[in-house]
């Protein structure tokens, strides 16, 4: 009896993203490809979106774990995502451009926001009381995950280090200060 784990149904989602596109994919299709029943699927997902969501967290979440609350830290983590996202190009490429209820912009959205959050209240930048910079890095990471979707969405035709460094760039002061706090400031940006 083979064993299924979560993450491994993830990379065969993924695999089958690079053969078949994305909205002709099934439930159904999808246990074909991997040969497991229904209730394998069933007892990891509960649709193919949490299946589709999961698998892009799959390698965010490897990238994130090494990512420290540096300014280069931060750099590491938006070019090895921009890496992982050429690593399996038609894959992610598909999820940009796939419109659901739980789409991929806003499931990447909460992540990115929820990673910077950590990280900021790592640092003393945070904190609950402070509305002002709660705002701040709302809405930051929403425009970098809107600039990093749309790069995505258009055919990544940027190198992923000319991301990072744009995201270095657009980085508010006070963000851009909490990070360099905690560890050097030299990085280098991509033209």
């Amino acid at each position: 009896m083979r064993k299924f784990t979560k993450r491994s149904l993830a990379l065969q989602f993924i695999q089958m993203c690079e053969k078949v596109p994305l909205k002709k994919i099934t439930v159904k299709s999808f246990l074909e490809f991997a040969d497991i029943s229904k209730q394998t699927f069933y007892n990891y997902f509960k649709d193919k979106d949490d299946l589709m969501n999961y698998a892009y967290g799959v390698a965010a979440d490897s990238i994130i774990v090494e990512m420290d609350t540096s300014l280069e830290g931060i750099y590491y983590g938006a070019a090895q995502m921009g890496y992982e996202c050429l690593k399996h190009k038609n894959f992610y490429m598909q999820m940009a451009k796939y419109e659901t209820q739980n789409s991929f912009a806003q499931n990447f959205s909460q992540n990115v926001e929820s990673v910077y959050r950590r990280k900021l209240t790592e640092l003393g930048y945070l904190t609950d009381s402070d509305v002002q910079r709660q705002q701040i890095v709302h809405y930051f990471c929403v425009g970098i995950c809107t600039f990093y979707v749309d790069w995505i969405y258009t055919g990544m035709n940027e190198s992923p280090d000319y991301v990072a460094s744009t995201i270095i760039e657009c980085m508010p002061v006070g963000i851009r200060e909490a990070f360099e706090s905690n560890g050097s400031s030299s990085v280098t940006l991509k033209e």
